[in-house]
């Protein structure tokens, strides 16, 4: 599909949007959306958008080519903006007002969707983008394209391998990311959603920060309606979506009629700004660990670092910073300090001090590690909250903290991890097939949003000068985003085998190439006063 191509003699496709086309019906004499079938999780969703009439909803008109191989979905267009962009425009009691009415449009909406007989409808991806305001401050809900309808088997606990690839793990509930959504979790969304247009955080801050401290300046109905939001427990939060709508129109009112002043949302209780700056730099390493443990034994070297090895299919950091014997045997088989600090999180008893026991020292000078050993067996286990409460513990406690993920993209601490980091950091090998893998990757997550392509950098590793690319080549493959070349060298595969890890007694070469990288990246603004 291409920019004024003509689809059926009718539709000509004016421009691509995140998800789909923007075409002009040549017959109609209207704009409308055109969205290849195969994008939708469950297309009998799409088809039903054709059989309903709802004002929040689109509606679809026809389906192109239903019994080929690439059927086409024609969706009437709807005008319209992002809630966030009324969000961005002012922070006071009546634009609050405002977003809480067009949330309780949303909910009112969702109570429609989730009432549709034997077969609710879940969207599934409710977050600010796809809650469109027109100019009457009439709401519809659009993309539906991770929306299922509710049947037995997927509110079974059997219901591990529902399709991951539409959601956006920053807004969706604990049981949706296990695999196991309910109505419960469009309003874990919502009251997400909510969360940050109301405060003006950022998503990473609103999903890893303490809720008390990121609602505090908001009234107390709002604190108590977004808290039953999200309860990690969708048994413990609202009953339904009507209840929720009905919660928000009485704040609505209350914020209507009550005159005084708002609090400033960016300031807390304590009178200080509430800034990502106040937390040590968290560094994404997308597949490398590897590179990440040299890393961080460079840092070491002006600093306490932290590093969390979150590839839980693939741990390896106790190969390449080497590990002190085993203090946590004791509190179970098999775990290690990261499982054990997100089971203590998941308790609800994990506090700076149970963390700081936790903490595994490493062979490498001032290089500290959250290592797992939870296996495949534990792996759909895990609550990603849990993570984002485990970073913000190990950002206050270090200087720099390094976080080791899958290259998987699905995978629920891979993507958080990547929403969560300062800098994302991506090792590759020298060539042009694996940049060009990675770049795919890469635009996938950024059309969804999940992805701020500002923070990503790539690295060559381990990089060979007479096989590889040139450094202006691979420049050039990445989009001017290469930070360095890090050279493959002898001792490194000597001491592979080794007792002493290569991160211990880094070569001299690479020493230099590292200090480079860190300097370009400003990821120590004084290491340029302490390293020569």
């Amino acid at each position: 599909m291409e920019t004024g191509q003509i689809i059926h003699q009718r539709y000509k496709l004016a421009k691509p949007l995140q998800t789909a086309w923007l075409a002009d019906d040549l017959l109609g004499g209207q704009l409308c959306l055109i969205r290849r079938a195969r994008d939708f999780v469950d297309q009998s969703v799409a088809e039903w958008l054709g059989c309903v009439w709802h004002p929040g909803l689109p509606r679809l008109l026809e389906c192109l080519d239903r019994d080929s191989a690439d059927p086409l979905f024609v969706f009437e267009y709807r005008d319209g903006q992002p809630v966030s962009q009324i969000a961005d425009e002012v922070t006071n009691r009546e634009t609050q007002a405002r977003l809480v009415s067009v949330a309780a449009q949303a909910a009112h909406i969702l109570s429609f969707l989730h009432q549709q007989g034997e077969q609710p409808i879940l969207h599934l991806d409710i977050k600010p983008d796809h809650i469109l305001v027109d100019e009457q401050d009439q709401v519809c809900l659009i993309d539906f394209g991770a929306a299922r309808k509710m049947t037995a088997s997927i509110n079974s606990e059997s219901a591990q391998d529902l399709p991951y690839q539409a959601l956006t793990p920053i807004y969706a509930a604990p049981e949706q990311i296990a695999g196991r959504p309910c109505a419960g979790s469009d309003l874990f969304a919502l009251g997400m959603s909510l969360t940050e247009l109301l405060t003006g955080y950022s998503r990473a801050i609103c999903r890893s920060q303490p809720l008390a401290d990121i609602t505090a300046a908001l009234p107390a109905s709002l604190q108590r309606i977004i808290g039953h939001c999200l309860q990690s427990d969708p048994s413990k939060r609202y009953a339904d979506a009507n209840e929720l709508a009905c919660d928000l129109e009485r704040a609505r009112e209350d914020l209507i009629n009550d005159k005084s002043e708002c609090v400033d949302p960016e300031i807390s209780q304590t009178g200080h700004s509430f800034d990502d700056q106040q937390f040590a730099p968290l560094i994404c390493i997308w597949e490398g660990a590897e590179f990440g443990c040299e890393l961080a034994a460079m840092l070491g070297e002006n600093g306490r670092v932290l590093v969390v090895d979150a590839d839980l299919l693939n741990p390896q950091a106790d190969l390449f910073l080497g590990q002190q014997k085993d203090r946590h045997s004791r509190e179970g088989l098999s775990m290690d300090g990261l499982d054990l600090a997100i089971s203590r999180q998941q308790r609800g008893d994990l506090d700076i001090t149970s963390f700081n026991q936790l903490i595994q020292t490493t062979r490498v000078n001032n290089v500290y590690a959250l290592m797992t050993r939870a296996g495949l067996e534990h792996y759909e286990h895990f609550d990603m909250d849990s993570l984002f409460q485990i970073l913000r513990l190990s950002r206050m406690t270090h200087d720099w903290v390094i976080i080791l993920c899958s290259r998987f993209i699905f995978d629920a601490f891979t993507c958080l991890s990547i929403q969560a980091a300062t800098i994302i950091l991506i090792p590759l090998a020298g060539d042009s097939a694996s940049f060009r893998e990675r770049k795919r990757s890469i635009e996938y997550l950024a059309a969804r949003q999940q992805l701020n392509l500002n923070k990503v950098s790539f690295a060559a590793f381990a990089y060979d000068i007479s096989t590889d690319l040139s450094p202006g080549t691979l420049d050039e493959l990445c989009s001017g985003k290469l930070a360095g070349c890090i050279s493959e060298v002898r001792r490194r595969r000597i001491l592979k085998s080794g007792a002493l890890p290569y991160a211990a007694s880094i070569d001299s070469l690479n020493r230099h190439e590292y200090k480079n990288l860190i300097r370009k990246l400003h990821l120590n603004n004084n290491y340029s006063k302490k390293v020569t």
